[in-house]
């Protein structure tokens, strides 16, 4: 039976969980939000837990990172944004 393909597509240090399909800024948070059930010995259960539940935001396409980082990305992109518009506008002058 072939692989679902799931519609996530992770760019740089992303990562994406294939059981929960939620996508994470970096490994650490990855592997923060999976937890392991030792409950059944013969049978190895991940368990994925919410990542609201560890303090974690959601960007705008749905990425979860830590709340100090989302505001971060937000700062970087509204200064590329702003050295954008300069440049255009030095273009066009």
């Amino acid at each position: 039976m072939p692989l679902m393909e799931c519609c996530a597509r992770p760019t740089g240090a992303e990562c994406h969980c294939a059981a929960c399909h939620q996508t994470f800024s970096h490994l650490s948070l990855f592997v923060a939000h999976q937890d392991v059930d030792y409950a059944r010995p013969r049978e190895r259960m991940i368990v994925c837990r919410s990542p609201a539940a560890l303090g974690l935001a959601a960007s705008d396409r749905g990425v979860w990172h830590t709340p100090a980082g989302l505001k971060q990305r937000q700062i970087r992109m509204e200064r590329l944004a702003r050295a954008h518009s300069r440049e255009a506008a030095h273009v066009r002058a």
